[in-house]
């Protein structure tokens, strides 16, 4: 048997009169063997939150009662790029989210229900469900669907409420299924970075992600290849200052479209860049390299990798070689070092003394000047988690040997896809990215880490662009320029589940 009864749940005396007053029509809602299920998926959202409030009181006075419930969260508040692109969207089509305003948190909701007449709740966000699987079952997954969205998913994830509430004293919440605490991000205290930083955003708009930006020289960038979503081979040569954009002639040989590549500039005096690998889609890996001669405009196809990496990391080091790091490769397991010899040709192995996972969408920067190394953060596809520290090596170029210096923790480090680069010689700026462990709010998306004294601080984005700007932290890059102390941030965005693309700004940073 099925039973349907209509209610207007803005009409809270008809929905109390339904519920309680129903002994004839309805007798089993008042059998205490009977258990009670009551659920909402995203339809309390948008009703007046006083309103909602009330179903749920009138729904906790019937016995052995649970109410089950999804619907959105703006953990860091409405100005936070992904909740504010979502609430947009949802005013846009005439139907706004009237409750999230005032349950902004996951702590906000299990105190509504308690308050409302569910003592027991056990609440948590959608990435914390995924979580709760076991690293078999999604290298599974992984197997039947390629995805490599990882960002976007987090976020998506981030911004879901699922909650289970009961008024039955003798049920109990059990693992996996019991939610537990995992916002890492939420108590996190940084102090603001003491010298000024002036952060402005600029006009340039590439429409493109996870593509791989360079210093061309002073006033220029280039750009090479990114998603529109379509995958592009297109070189672009960026005047920021001049807000102009010009799309480089294409010769006869070019390499194939990509994303999640790399594009370092060699340090030879020649104006010559090396592209390294990438991917078309998850499951179209590259193990190519291309050297690019700007002056001529001219590529050359180099010895392949050993293997297909993509979301990886490049930096050019004093020797001249390429350092290699990380990123999404067919053996896990295998060396997450290589080193390019520019002059052979040739891609060798990189010893290290201190063993270091094959992460993925980690950040990298190199300082010549003290020859030291930073890795921060990243996926380990092996246990399936993301990870929270730096690591700070010193090449050797005797031996092509890395040595390890230091190792921090901070749950600030739990990233990825952010990016990383030196602003002096023991002074790291990290920006972006996302994080199992929260969402990241103007304090803590950018801060600067001392890698000597090992202090953290915030490098707080102002309110005026953290709340008119366009900007997501996702699929970007960083040009540093040591001449003006520079930083331009460059490309980036995401797709924002289905409420629509956030294409960022250009953003600068004078240092």
């Amino acid at each position: 048997a099925y039973l349907v009864r209509t209610c207007d749940l803005n009409n809270t005396e008809s929905y109390s009169k339904l519920l309680l007053n129903s002994q004839d029509d309805l007798p089993f809602l008042y059998d205490d063997d009977c258990i009670k299920v009551f659920i909402a998926e995203v339809s309390l959202e948008y009703m007046k939150p006083q309103l909602a409030d009330e179903i749920i009181r009138i729904s906790s006075k019937l016995s052995d009662s649970h109410f089950l419930i999804l619907e959105q969260l703006i953990s860091e508040g409405p100005f936070e790029p992904f909740s504010k692109q979502m609430l947009k969207h949802f005013k846009k089509n005439d139907s706004p989210l009237l409750s999230v305003t005032t349950y902004q948190t996951i702590q906000s909701q299990v105190e509504r229900f308690e308050r409302l007449g569910f003592p027991y709740c056990n609440a948590g966000d959608m990435l914390q469900l995924w979580n709760t699987l076991p690293s078999e079952t999604k290298s599974h997954i992984e197997t039947i669907q390629p995805f490599d969205e990882l960002e976007e998913f987090h976020l998506f994830g981030h911004h879901y409420l699922m909650a289970h509430a009961t008024s039955d004293k003798e049920f109990s919440f059990q693992k996996p299924y019991l939610f537990e605490d995992t916002n890492t991000l939420k108590d996190i205290q940084v102090e603001p970075y003491e010298t000024d930083v002036i952060m402005t955003t600029n006009e340039t708009q590439i429409n493109r992600s996870f593509g791989a930006a360079a210093s061309f020289d002073k006033d220029n960038i280039f750009y090479f290849g990114g998603s529109t979503p379509y995958r592009l081979n297109e070189l672009l040569k960026i005047n920021v200052e001049q807000n102009e954009v010009t799309i480089v002639d294409k010769p006869k040989v070019i390499p194939p479209s990509r994303a999640c590549h790399t594009f370092t500039k060699l340090n030879d005096g020649s104006n010559r860049f090396l592209l390294v690998a990438g991917r078309n889609a998850p499951h179209r890996a590259y193990k190519d390299a291309w050297l690019y001669d700007s002056a001529n405009n001219l590529w050359e196809q180099c010895e392949d990798l050993p293997q297909t990496r993509f979301r990886h990391s490049t930096v050019t080091l004093a020797s001249g070689d390429i350092l290699v790091y990380g990123g999404k490769t067919e053996d896990a397991n295998s060396s997450p070092f290589l080193l390019y010899d520019v002059a052979n040709n040739k891609w060798n192995t990189v010893e290290t003394n201190a063993a270091i996972p094959n992460l993925v969408s980690s950040s990298l920067d190199y300082n010549k000047k003290t020859n030291q190394i930073t890795i921060v953060g990243g996926f380990d596809p092996v246990n399936h988690v993301l990870s929270d520290k730096m690591y700070i090596y010193e090449f050797n170029s005797s031996n092509n040997s890395l040595s390890k210096i230091k190792e921090m923790v901070h749950p600030i480090f739990l990233r990825y896809g952010s990016k990383l680069r030196y602003i002096d010689d023991f002074k790291v700026i990290l920006v972006g990215g996302t994080s199992s462990g929260g969402v990241f709010n103007d304090k803590s998306t950018m801060v600067i880490v001392d890698t000597d004294s090992e202090d953290v601080k915030s490098v707080e984005i102002p309110s005026k662009i953290w709340q008119d700007e366009n900007i997501m932290f996702i699929g970007f890059d960083l040009v540093w320029s040591e001449e003006t102390h520079k930083l331009t941030i460059i490309g980036g965005g995401a797709t924002c589940y289905a409420f629509g693309k956030v294409i960022n700004s250009t953003l600068l940073l004078q240092l």
